[in-house]
């Protein structure tokens, strides 16, 4: 418990440098060197990446099967699986059952742990029991030393400002979420820089292919079904050489054939100047209907409406009752939701803390919920209609949905922040926005 009362201790009363340089060594210990946590690959790594994930995390759930080919392509290479039960209790019992056969039997940790990933939507009692009888282990119950490290990991990830999962520790870089590939080449260190890379690459699976219009040569239809990239047209692209955009999942990819014709090249086509041309294709075919497709499932949800329909700009937010930057955010836009100038369309979630499913049904069950949600605000978190039983299924279903529409736009932390530029595309901004970035979506301050 050295960690946990250390880390209390920091954030109760400044640290002199020898406590602070005591207490980073010891999350650094924690971290890299946990002996309770479990791990993967080298002994002695050239580089460890540090995994935060959710058993009902569904980005967690397509990342994990490439951790395991990320060790086996690269033997100098470790991964440490860190737990942040963030999503519901089923995601506390299946981390504590992971970390207790990681204790008991760590050779049979990964068979258990792929067949918990592999279950798609939330676990409960039943699917946990059914995944241990899979992978042929056995937990009466977790082990008292599961609770300890999931509490280190979790004030652990606090400090490091993680609100969500999956979360990746590359060296001294944090790589929340699905990363693009362009902050791969932006790293400053070559190893985390190419490890950047390689996550992202070794992420390209999941969604089916489907055939273009145009025919297309072999060896581009052989690469495309490995990587699982599904082809939407044939480019006519300038400099002659044939070439073919693709998309996995919400990426865009450009595919190059070879004058020989027998080999693929994947990746960007840049003009004379250095402008990526690619990336306007990816805009016209698969970012601006995806985006449009997008927006009409916020317009279709139900969230708590602040401002006048007719306000010129309208701006879509996830809020967790108990996200410190989604109440910071709220206040920031106030001046101009009272202006006219603007309306905040707030969708709340509730997965940061065990209580936070509990504050939002209060909300949401309200008489008046707006003014409940805009008394909680106000209050710090600290006014909260007082609840009337137990959530009803209306409740309970609308923040499922608000939920599974906040993954399927891809965030995966709070504030979750989306609404329309002047060119009318789709913008996302995760987390608390910067000043700049709050004048993009609101206009100039009133």
């Amino acid at each position: 418990m050295l960690l946990l009362a250390s880390t209390q201790v920091m954030a109760a009363q400044p640290l002199t440098p020898d406590q602070e340089q005591r207490s980073q060594k010891m999350i650094a210990d924690f971290l890299f060197n946990d002996p309770d946590s479990p791990r993967i690959g080298a002994k002695n790594p050239k580089l460890t990446l540090v995994v935060f994930t959710d058993y009902n995390c569904p980005y967690c759930k397509k990342f994990d099967p490439y951790l395991e080919k990320i060790v086996e392509k690269h033997p100098d290479v470790a991964v440490v699986f860190k737990f942040l039960p963030f999503r519901s209790e089923s995601s506390l019992t299946a981390a504590r059952d992971a970390l207790t056969v990681w204790r008991a039997h760590p050779e049979q940790f990964m068979k258990f742990n792929h067949t918990l990933m592999a279950k798609k939507g939330y676990h409960d009692d039943a699917s946990i029991q059914e995944a241990q009888k899979r992978a042929g282990v056995s937990v009466t119950a977790p082990d008292d030393e599961s609770m300890v490290s999931i509490k280190r990991s979790l004030i652990v990830a606090e400090k490091m400002g993680i609100q969500g999962t999956p979360a990746t520790l590359i060296g001294e870089g944090l790589l929340p979420g699905w990363v693009p590939f362009e902050q791969g080449r932006n790293a400053p260190d070559k190893p985390e820089r190419e490890m950047k890379k390689l996550l992202l690459l070794s992420a390209l699976a999941t969604s089916g292919l489907a055939q273009a219009a145009d025919a297309i040569p072999d060896v581009v239809k052989q690469f495309s079904e490995q990587q699982q990239i599904k082809i939407i047209k044939k480019l006519d692209a300038p400099g002659g050489a044939p070439a073919w955009l693709g998309q996995y999942q919400d990426m865009g990819v450009t595919l190059f054939l070879t004058p020989d014709g027998k080999h693929v090249i994947s990746g960007y086509l840049y003009d004379d100047k250095g402008k990526n041309l690619s990336e306007g294709y990816f805009q016209k075919e698969i970012y601006a209907p995806m985006g449009r497709e997008m927006w009409k499932n916020l317009n279709a949800a139900h969230p708590l409406k602040e401002g006048a329909d007719n306000a010129p700009r309208k701006i879509f937010v996830f809020a967790d009752p108990f996200c410190p930057y989604c109440k910071q955010f709220w206040a920031e836009a106030q001046p101009w939701v009272k202006a006219g100038k603007v309306q905040l369309n707030t969708l709340l979630v509730a997965f940061l803390n065990p209580n936070s499913g509990r504050n939002a049904s209060a909300i949401l069950n309200a008489k008046d919920p707006v003014s409940a949600w805009r008394e909680y605000e106000l209050s710090g978190g600290k006014k909260l209609p007082k609840p009337e039983g137990e959530a009803s299924r209306e409740t309970v279903a609308i923040l499922q949905k608000h939920q599974a529409l906040m993954d399927s736009l891809g965030a995966n932390a709070t504030p979750a922040i989306y609404y329309l530029n002047a060119e009318n595309e789709l913008q996302q901004v995760v987390g608390m926005p910067d000043a700049q970035q709050l004048e993009a979506m609101f206009g100039p301050k009133p």
